[in-house]
């Protein structure tokens, strides 16, 4: 994300992006009123993890490393990119439906997620 917004941008914590998104409407879930709408736009190069979590926020796989194209869509041919337009009611502008071949091929089961977050100096 850049030194720049490292620890500015809305969701962002030691420059780690973690958005919750509800799949089935495209809802940003843990975004807040004050943020507005986004735009969202990273180079992850193969350093993201993608968890996929059940309706009661429990997880269920995860992928890491690469950007699940089928779920966030490639735009431009750059896989290596993530790009989201949030609107101000915290809606995603998907054009696709999510696919989640990614996650039945490609996933790890996962017994729960650690959410304490390493800074690497």
């Amino acid at each position: 994300m850049g030194e720049l917004y490292e620890n500015e941008y809305p969701l962002v914590s030691k420059g780690v992006w973690s958005g919750i998104i509800n799949l089935k409407t495209h809802k940003l879930l843990n975004s807040k009123p004050e943020y507005g709408s986004l735009y969202l736009q990273a180079k992850v190069c193969d350093s993201g993890t993608y968890f996929l979590l059940d309706k009661d926020k429990k997880t269920i796989c995860k992928i890491a490393d690469y950007v699940p194209n089928g779920l966030i869509p490639e735009v431009d041919g750059c896989g290596d990119y993530i790009r989201l337009r949030i609107n101000e009611d915290d809606m995603i502008n998907w054009f696709e439906e999510p696919d989640f071949s990614d996650f039945m091929e490609d996933s790890e089961v996962v017994e729960k997620i650690d959410v304490h977050i390493k800074e690497v100096v």
